[in-house]
């Protein structure tokens, strides 16, 4: 009975095999998405998706579809990406003992201008029918391609054709079903994404609607729902140095749920820019002065500032020296927020600006003047006008003042060559980063 009902839904249902594509969480459904809403799922949705992911990743996933008995899938994948380009190896299973799927495959995705990527994808099957009443082994390859446009940072617009072979010559359609998907994903706010992606099946077009949201850096939370297949997904991802976990549960209106864990490693973790919280307002506890030059993280959070701002100004008067309004305001304080909280405030330091038409710069003697030689970001005055020059060239704060923190010890030829492998900063930052480290 078991066989029996597996092979009928792999085979009846389905009407072509191969079409149950990925057990890993963050896919949520188990057939193609062109656009993806969640950085975590685009690597192993579509090969377009690629370039700007993690340098190194291993990726190994597991699930029980529709809880059956017996019934497993899995999927490990490998790659490597560059700014520009990525590539990734990997195989997939699906089945039981008497019936299996099995795929590899290999894809590579590249950027050959700013907003637009492509890629694709060549694979291997085989299908396995092993029973008493019948021994049949089928062998296919074929290829799909994938393009992807960013015309803004909020906004993807993307499409993939699955099976390019079976679209072009019909051989294999029965296995084989020219699979297509076009969709668009949206991020209006920090940390929160939205897509809907329509796939043009076998039986007719099937939609997904799918959002995410970066609860916190280290945890995000992704859900979808599919109208045809009346199918209701979640996933929860975790992000621990340079680990990844997953864990994913899917319902079918029809079939029931699966479970689906997943473990990646990376080389570097990338970024969750998390939702951005409203700061509750507080009146300002004016009996007690706040000293800018000797708060902590806690007595500035006590006044009403977010945590992460907090830890961004006790990270800058490290490094750069005292607060100024412009410090406080580009470390994430709102104006509004400076404005409330200004008679609470002590040794508010002068603005880079008007500190500059006080005094001019005094000249660099003796040690100081040959580690500058080598070193021209060795002074903290050097750091604090890189960090600056970064800001005005539209570079992040935070990532600015990371930047400048690494300049210290490396020369203009080594920060540029650090400054193109962050994963913190997009390629206009690194493009205008570098341009300014060469020209101080």
């Amino acid at each position: 009975m078991t066989v029996s009902l597996i092979l009928f839904v792999s085979l009846s249902l389905s009407s072509t095999a191969f079409t149950y594509r990925h057990s890993h969480p963050a896919a949520l459904f188990p057939y193609q998405r062109a656009a993806v809403e969640h950085s975590a799922a685009g690597p192993h949705l579509s090969p377009a998706f690629l370039p700007g992911s993690a340098p190194l990743f291993l990726d190994m996933s597991y699930s029980r579809p529709y809880g059956l008995e017996g019934l497993h899938a899995g999927y490990v994948s490998a790659g490597a990406a560059a700014p520009r380009a990525g590539a990734l190896v990997s195989w997939r299973s699906f089945g039981i003992e008497e019936y299996r799927e099995d795929t590899v495959e290999a894809a590579a995705g590249f950027m050959p201008w700013g907003p637009l990527k492509i890629g694709g994808g060549i694979s291997y099957d085989r299908l396995r029918i092993d029973t008493d009443a019948a021994d049949i082994t089928l062998e296919l390859w074929d290829v799909r391609a994938a393009v992807a446009l960013t015309p803004f940072p909020w906004i993807d617009i993307a499409y993939q054709q699955e099976n390019l072979r079976s679209l072009i010559s019909r051989d294999g359609r029965d296995l084989h079903f020219p699979e297509w998907c076009a969709g668009i994903a949206l991020r209006p706010v920090r940390g929160f994404a939205a897509a809907w992606n329509i796939n043009g099946t076998y039986f007719g077009p099937v939609n997904t609607v799918t959002v995410s949201a970066n609860i916190m850096p280290f945890l995000a939370v992704t859900g979808g729902w599919s109208r045809e297949t009346h199918s209701l997904a979640g996933a929860v991802i975790l992000l621990f140095k340079g680990t990844m976990v997953s864990y994913g549960l899917r319902y079918h209106g029809y079939l029931g749920p699966t479970h689906s864990l997943s473990v990646t490693v990376l080389s570097v973790t990338p970024p969750l820019e998390e939702i951005r919280y409203a700061a509750p307002r507080r009146r300002a506890a004016c009996d007690v002065k706040l000293d800018l030059e000797t708060c902590t993280i806690d007595e500035l959070r006590n006044v009403g500032i977010d945590g992460h701002v907090a830890e961004r100004l006790v990270k800058y008067r490290q490094s750069f020296g005292p607060l100024s309004r412009l410090a406080l305001i580009q470390m994430g304080v709102l104006p509004a927020e400076f404005s409330r909280l200004k008679p609470c405030l002590e040794n508010i330091a002068p603005d880079p600006e008007r500190e500059q038409s006080r005094k001019k710069h005094r000249p660099v003697r003796g040690a100081d003047a040959k580690r500058k030689a080598f070193l021209p970001f060795y002074t903290r005055r050097a750091r604090k006008a890189l960090f600056q020059e970064l800001v005005n060239g539209g570079v992040k704060a935070g990532s600015a003042l990371r930047v400048a923190e690494l300049a210290k010890e490396m020369t203009r030829e080594k920060l540029s060559e650090k400054i193109g492998g962050l994963a913190y900063l997009n390629e206009s930052e690194k493009k205008a980063a570098r341009k300014i480290c060469a020209s101080r």
